[in-house]
Parts: C-alpha cells; structure tokens; sequence
C-alpha cells in the first residue's frame, strides 16, 4: 500500500478525502490543514488518530513516512508545498492549476526532475468516458482530418468567496480544464491565442468572467472558445458544448452525448461511450500510483502540463495587452 499525506482536506480537499479513503492501493500516514475545523472534520470523516493531523506541511512531512503528497489548497502555495514534499523524496499529486504562475510551474517541474520523483496534476476532465470516446473516435480516421473546433462553456456556479476575489476566475479556475481537453482530443499541443474577456455588469466576481478565444494548435488547427461563469437561461453544464468539423463528417458532445453527423448520411448517430475503470478525480489516482509502480512519467505529468498553463497565461496576457501570445514564450 503506497502511504500518502494529504495537503488540505477543507473545501474541494473533501472530495479526495472520499477517493483516497476508497483507494485498495493508498492509504492515509497524515493529514495537513491550516483550518482546525477543517482537520477535525476530517480526523472524523476518517476515523483517523489525531496524531496523524497537523497543522504545518513541514512537520508533517519530516515526522512521517509518506509515498506521496496530495497538493489541494489554493495555487499559490502549490510551490512551496510541492518543494517541501521533494526533499522528503516524496512524489506529488497535486490540484489544478499547477501554479499561480508559469515561474512557479517551471521550478515545480526542475524540482521534480532534479529529486528524482514524479509530480503529477491531476486535470481530471480529461479523465472522462467522452473525452477518451472523442479522442478515439477521431484517431480512427473515420472522419478524415480535422478542421477546426468549437467549445462554449456557460454556467453561473458558486465558487466560493476567495474565487471571486480573483483577477481572471474563469480562465485560472475553468477554462484550464477546457484547454488540456483540447490539448488531449485533439492529441495537438497549442501555437498561438488571442484572448478577449470582460465581466458583466451584473457579475459577482472581481475579475472577468466572460471570455471569447481564439487559439491556433499545431498542424493549422484552429479553435474558438467562448465561456461565461455569469451565464443565465441556456447552461452547457460543466464539459461545456463541443463540436469538432472534420473532412468526413463532424463530432457533436451536447447534453452529455456524444454525437456523429457524417456528411454522406442524413441523420446523426449516438456514440457509446468508451469503459474505464474510473473517472475523474478516481482516474487521476488510478493513474498516478500506476506511474509509480510502472516507473514511468504520468499521463498529465507537470512537464506535459506546462502546455496546459501556459494557454492560460498566454490567453491572460493576451487580453491585457490586446495582441496574440505565442505559447513558445512560455514555455
């Protein structure tokens, strides 16, 4: 069994709580939180001894034996956290995004290296049946080539105070997710974005929460994307609305199917999803603790990551400086 320190069990921390409490490979040696409330509602939920919650991710790393770390606290502490947990030996699974910054990524990712040790993120919509069912339906070749790509996201969730604080909420906290999908589907990684966003006049958020971009991926391939956190009547859940044109006919994901329209027939065909053995945030464990028994790189590793987050602050400049970024300089 691979023993594992959690870092932050309030808030989405809860949610890996539930996974790694039903893991058969990983099983808890500590818990962290700067919250009391949080440890002690976690020591319950766990039915953990005491002894193993702490307050401080230092002293939990140097007074107990660990595997690996789960990184779940707000980005801007990814870092130092994650440095921390190296000089421990220990490998890290950490939340998106990566880092608050591309710096901070970067230093992640040479850390990792330089101890010897894996750092995975765990972007876990990628994770999901119609994802790996899109991806394997165009790498087929049924469809032919792809053309272009368009992904809309409009929902009004409640994310929690400190989010709304934030200076650019929807890109950091959601649209990483859409872009790694991108990133994943296509099995392409990204040239070049012009970004626009703004926020509504009747939005709870400090920062913007609109956005329209365009992105140009490798082989010409280009995406618009537009997204809303403020949006009222027509909601696209959580995936958002894709649709991908191709020379043969075009994919469709709408209301959680997945849909084919070729060209040479009248109507559209639902597609089954592929079988995993998990989902989501479960998936992300899954492939995690194998990458560690297997001795290779995980699939969303912090390098292969780093292409993920420097959309990101490529489509956050972008927009503040009203001309398209080059992902090369990000990276």
């Amino acid at each position: 069994m691979f023993k594992c320190i959690q870092v932050g069990v309030g808030g989405f921390g809860k949610r890996w709580l539930e996974v790694l409490s039903k893991s058969k490979e990983a099983e808890y040696a500590a818990i962290v939180d700067i919250n009391r409330e949080n440890l002690q509602n976690a020591i319950e939920t766990l039915k953990i001894d005491p002894s193993r919650a702490f307050n401080n991710h230092r002293e939990a790393f140097r007074r107990v034996k660990a595997d690996f770390a789960v990184i779940v606290v707000p980005p801007p502490f990814h870092k130092e956290i994650a440095l921390e947990a190296y000089k421990h030996g220990l490998h890290v699974l950490t939340e998106k995004p990566m880092a608050d910054t591309m710096g901070s990524a970067k230093e992640m990712v040479e850390g990792a290296r330089h101890a010897g040790v894996k750092l995975m993120v765990s972007q876990n919509y990628r994770f999901r049946r119609w994802v790996r069912t899109t991806r394997s339906a165009l790498q087929s070749g049924k469809l032919g080539r792809v053309s272009h790509l368009f992904v809309s996201f409009r929902l009004n969730p409640d994310w929690g105070p400190w989010r709304q604080r934030m200076e650019d909420p929807l890109l950091v906290e959601m649209s990483i997710h859409h872009f790694d999908m991108m990133r994943y589907i296509l099995g392409k990684n990204p040239v070049e974005i012009y970004a626009r966003s703004w926020n509504p006049p009747w939005s709870w958020f400090k920062g913007d929460s609109a956005t329209a971009v365009s992105i140009l991926m490798e082989e010409g391939i280009p995406i618009l994307y537009e997204a809303s956190a403020v949006a009222f009547g027509s909601h696209t859940g959580w995936n958002g609305h894709w649709r991908l044109e191709c020379e043969k006919g075009s994919l469709h994901f709408e209301d959680e199917r997945l849909y084919v329209r070729r060209h040479d027939r009248k109507r559209r065909r639902i597609i089954p999803f592929l079988d995993m053995p998990a989902e989501n945030q479960e998936y992300s464990l899954l492939e995690f603790l194998a990458s560690l028994k297997e001795g290779r790189e995980p699939e969303t590793s912090g390098e292969d990551n780093l292409h993920s987050l420097a959309m990101v602050f490529a489509a956050i400049d972008s927009k503040n400086r009203g001309i398209p970024q080059k992902i090369v300089e990000y990276l």
